[in-house]
């Protein structure tokens, strides 16, 4: 729908374009929305121009007032509608060789850059300077008076001065190059990105402005009237610059010193891998591709065929609904959209819809494995993630669909990756390269780990270690250096955690990892290393009645582990029941530790007489390490001293009065018989336990 231009901004510039006069305007077509369009006044009159026509491809209808021919000297049309946006305040432009720049000011207080070729295609915008207050520049901008290299604008109270180019970031000629940035080029002599009035005596490498290209080389197939294929590469570079060419696997050589010839029958149906390689000077590019074979690309003819293959550089036969070999006598059709856009109108498909996207949140890493939940989402096959000003957006391929209800479906995804933070666009795209839906993601900063808690664990794994950091919740899982195993990562009282896999132990008796957290495809590491010792050693324990409950002391030899006693777990057995020992403390000392326990509710415990409690069993469990007692041997000992200590006394002081029976002259030997005789006996003292009694007689 064609769109009146109701008011206009306060400053347009003119450019010369050959013979014609371009003039460039700030409008505004609805309440908070505006657009720079460029007309070409070469043949305007003096007379007032009473109205414009926003021209979006189709010719603009004519007015009342035009169909009766009352003034169709005074309408103007634009010769392009070039920028759409909500805030734009001022414009100014540029020529750089062949290439008109226009520079826009904003509300927000941004400046944007966007190249326009010889046909008024625009190229990427480029934002420049950024207040970051938001504040709208002031409508007149001026350029350095030498060479233009730089711009000023004025905000607020001051003068703003915004290099209109940053050539030297790219440090290679593919870089450079790649910026698609009119004022910048490699300059051959001096290796570097440069300005052209930078870079003299020189080449000068830089973008063409008869179109816009989004690569350095463009390769091209063509069948002759044989049964030959001629692939020939040329590289899309200015004029008048010197360059040399190979292609690699070639079967003979082409009609030129950059094409090469392949035989239709040896074409493998796969396609052919292929390396082009450019030489300007002393630089080298080097492009890899992938030349596919038309005859193999076949199928039902949708819209999504013959983009697939109008892309590999094959032609679509309309009459034939067929993919088929270029000839030097093909139709040239300008863009794939003008062959295959017949078939969008035949799919049958109802419009997808988005509901929701999760997460909506990630870092600049991006994320695996994101849902979009919709509705009419079967026919989707990949994701597109696009900012306001992007013409060059990225997109993903759908991994998985879940759900036949229309009312509920769902999508799974990877989130790509970007370099700077803000909110992108997503949409779903059809088969007929349609992309539906209008939901947001907002990039921020990627997750940072500052501290492990704790740092050590133990050879058997299983201890929870505590991640501390900012944007952790970006974090999808967690790897040790030197192993592929993807831990799970999950969150105890909002604080994320894992739990360490078991490890081995280098000679020294420990072994220091580096914990990556894995966001996107790109892994961050930590800042603190975490170290395996070997595994705790308990050796004994203790069993103490106290009331109506049993106190277990269980020691433990000293280590670096510093266990706490939330991560001990004792399990008793006693006769048929088993019973949890709630863990008191740890106390610790520089050779042995005690871990203390209580269990309350052992059957029979107020019967026992005894001080200590008998268990059958004893387990003590940390992490993935486990040790089993099947009775205490400092209890078995004790049991055995006060059972047999008695017997022992009896048998010392009996082997004592024999030896001295023996030991006596015969006098006191008769003395001593007689003593016997007469009942006279050596009583034992009485023990703890029982009483026991012995004497010692002679035969």
């Amino acid at each position: 729908m064609d769109t009146e231009i109701t008011n206009t901004y306060w400053w347009a510039k003119t450019q010369k374009r050959e013979s014609a006069i371009l003039w460039a305007g700030v409008f505004q077509t609805n309440p908070g929305d505006t657009v720079v369009a460029i007309f070409d006044i070469s043949r305007s009159r003096t007379a007032h121009v009473s109205g414009f026509c926003i021209n979006r491809g189709d010719a603009c209808p004519l007015s009342h007032e035009e169909k009766s021919n009352k003034i169709t000297d005074k309408v103007l049309r634009p010769a392009a509608v070039v920028f759409r946006n909500s805030s734009i305040t001022s414009v100014t432009a540029l020529k750089s060789n062949s290439w008109i720049i226009l520079f826009f000011g904003t509300k927000t207080g941004l400046l944007i850059k966007v190249a326009f070729d010889e046909s008024l295609k625009p190229g990427c915008p480029t934002v420049l300077y950024s207040s970051g207050e938001g504040q709208t520049f002031l409508p007149k901008m001026l350029f350095a008076q030498v060479n233009a290299t730089a711009i000023f604008i004025a905000q607020g109270n001051q003068m703003i001065k915004v290099p209109v180019a940053r050539c030297g970031v790219y440090q290679t000629l593919g870089d450079c190059w790649s910026a698609l940035d009119p004022f910048c080029g490699w300059c051959v002599s001096q290796s570097r990105c440069r300005f052209q009035h930078d870079c003299s005596n020189s080449d000068w490498v830089s973008v063409p402005g008869t179109s816009q290209q989004r690569d350095i080389m463009s390769v091209h197939m063509i069948k002759s009237t044989g049964q030959d294929i001629t692939v020939t590469a040329a590289p899309n570079l200015n004029g008048g610059i010197r360059f040399s060419c190979a292609l690699e696997k070639c079967d003979s050589p082409g009609p030129s010193n950059c094409s090469c010839t392949f035989s239709s029958e040896s074409f493998p149906a796969e396609g052919l891998s292929l390396r082009v390689t450019i030489t300007v000077q002393m630089e080298t590019l080097t492009k890899d591709v992938l030349l596919k074979n038309c005859s193999s690309i076949r199928g039902r003819p949708t819209s999504a065929l013959c983009i697939e293959c109008m892309s590999a550089g094959c032609v679509w036969s309309l009459s034939g609904d067929e993919c088929t070999w270029r000839s030097a006598s093909s139709e040239n059709l300008t863009t794939r959209e003008d062959v295959c856009k017949h078939y969008s109108s035949v799919l049958n498909y109802t419009r997808p819809e988005i509901l929701s996207v999760t997460p909506d949140e990630v870092s600049i890493h991006g994320r695996n494995s994101a849902v979009i939940k919709g509705r009419n989402l079967e026919s989707v096959t990949k994701v597109r993630f696009q900012r306001n000003m992007d013409c060059n957006p990225k997109e993903s391929p759908v991994l998985s669909h879940s759900g036949n209800s229309s009312s509920h479906e769902s999508l799974t995804f990877h989130i790509p990756s970007r370099t700077v933070r803000g909110a992108m666009r997503v949409c779903v795209l059809t088969p007929d390269g349609q992309c539906h839906g209008n939901a947001k993601i907002t990039y921020d900063s990627p997750p940072t780990c500052s501290r492990l808690k704790p740092k050590t664990t133990w050879a058997s794994g299983g201890r929870e270690i505590s991640l501390e950091g900012s944007k952790l919740e970006f974090v999808e899982a967690v790897k040790h250096s030197g192993s592929s195993e993807h831990l799970r990562l999950h969150r105890r009282n909002g604080t994320p955690v894992y739990s360490t896999p078991a490890g081995v132990l280098d000679s020294s008796g420990s072994r220091q990892v580096s914990v990556e957290l894995l966001v996107g495809n790109t892994s961050v590491t930590c800042r603190e290393e975490l170290t395996y010792h070997p595994d705790p050693q308990f050796t004994s324990f203790t069993t103490t009645r106290i009331g109506n409950n049993m106190r277990i002391v269980i020691q433990k030899s000293a280590d670096a582990l510093q266990l706490k006693g939330s991560e001990v777990d004792v399990q008793v057995r006693r006769g048929a029941e088993s019973y949890r020992c709630v863990m008191d403390r740890i106390e610790r000392s520089s050779d042995v530790d005690s871990v203390i326990c209580e269990v309350s509710g052992v059957t029979d415990v107020s019967s026992v007489t005894d001080v200590s409690v008998a268990v059958d069993t004893l387990t003590v469990r940390v992490g993935g390490f486990s040790v089993v007692f099947q009775t205490s041997d400092s209890q078995l000992y004790r049991n055995v001293l006060i059972t047999l200590a008695p017997v022992v006394l009896c048998i010392l002081v009996i082997i004592y009065c024999c030896h001295r029976r023996k030991a006596r002259p015969p006098v006191e030997l008769e003395a001593v018989e007689q003593a016997d005789r007469d009942d006279r006996a050596v009583r034992l003292p009485v023990t703890t336990a029982e009483s026991y009694s012995c004497r010692c007689f002679s035969n």
